[in-house]
This record gives C-alpha cells, structure tokens and sequence, in this order.
C-alpha cells in the first residue's frame, strides 16, 4: 500500500511534484504526472516487519535531504490514507452491521406475529395468560369458599341455639341471610320479621 499509487500521487503533489500549471495538452500533462508517480515508486520501497503492523520505508535520491524529506511525506501520506481506508471500511463495516440488526429485527417482529396469529387460530394461549386465568379463578373461589364458610358457621350458631330449646333472638336471625338457609328458612324468617 505505501508504493500503491493513490499514495504516491498524494506524496507527488504534497512534496510539488506534480506541476498542475505547466502548459501542454491534457494528454501531455497526464503522461507528465504519470511519470512524475512511477519516478517515486521507482526512488521507494516498504517491507512489513515480520507479522507487526509496522512498515520499513527506504528511499534512495541523489540527496539526503530529499530523500529524507520523501521518506517523511510518504510515511505520513500512508499514514493519512490509511487511517482514511480503515475509517471507511469501519463506516461500511457499521452500516452493515446496523442494515442486519435492522433485518434481523423486522424478522423477529414477523415471527413473533406469525406466533401469535396461530396461537389464536388453534386457541392457544400463553402460559402467562393461562396462569393468570387460573389465579383469577382460585381466588373468586377463595372468596366463595370464605362467604359459605361464614355462611356455615352463622347456621351452625342458630340450629345449636335452636336444638338447646331455646329460642333465636332476631338479632341472631339477622345475621343470616335468606338466601343462606335456604327456601323455608327464608320463608320462616320472612313471617317473623313481618
């Protein structure tokens, strides 16, 4: 990558090598840049350092300092492009990333529907729908149980009162209701509050 050409094109025309003003044809002034780049890779060579990241970079020019200033432009021009390229390749890494977590989603939503649509075809219900119906049930049944049993024991106090001899007070009668002793209890309760 550091002798690829987009690298040295930027090295060319940072280092003004690359004479954007010269006069000639547009042909002519390609073949010169061209030639302006290939003259570089030429004069550059770079070789990874084992399996690191690092890059040797060595530039041969008739002038040290020349040479010394290449080498700078075109490690710092490799250094931008490829921040650039690992930046651009990270943004299309995300979006992509982002496009299937999105898809992914969409699909979950269909599933989830699709389950749905079919459980209330076949009349299915979910385990915490039927768990809640049955909580609701075993309480309505507590209650009732509660009532029959106050109901029970208010019966029980006026049939012991009753099979003693002696008679119930109305307030004693009071407590139960028509409804919990049955027909002729109603009946019976009905004549002497009359």
């Amino acid at each position: 990558i550091v002798t690829s050409y987009e690298v040295l094109e930027r090295a060319a025309f940072r280092m003004g090598l690359l004479d954007t003003t010269a006069a000639g044809t547009p042909s002519e002034k390609e073949e010169r840049r061209i030639n302006a780049i290939l003259g570089l890779r030429g004069q550059i060579s770079a070789e990874a350092e084992g399996t690191t990241s690092i890059v040797n970079v060595s530039v041969t020019d008739g002038k040290a300092q020349r040479a010394r200033d290449l080498t700078n432009t075109v490690v710092e021009v490799y250094r931008d492009y490829n921040r650039e390229t690992a930046n651009r390749q990270a943004f299309r890494s995300r979006e992509f990333i982002l496009n299937q977590r999105s898809s992914l989603r969409d699909s979950v939503t269909q599933l989830e529907q699709q389950i749905k649509d079919f459980r209330l075809k076949e009349n299915m219900m979910s385990v915490d729908s039927q768990t809640g119906m049955v909580l609701t049930r075993m309480n309505v049944a507590e209650e009732v149980l509660k009532q029959t049993q106050s109901s029970i024991q208010s019966i029980d106090r006026v049939l012991n009162i009753l099979q003693d001899g002696g008679a119930a007070s109305e307030r004693t009668l009071s407590t139960i209701l028509p409804e919990e002793g049955g027909g002729v209890f109603g009946q019976l309760s009905t004549q002497l509050t009359d």
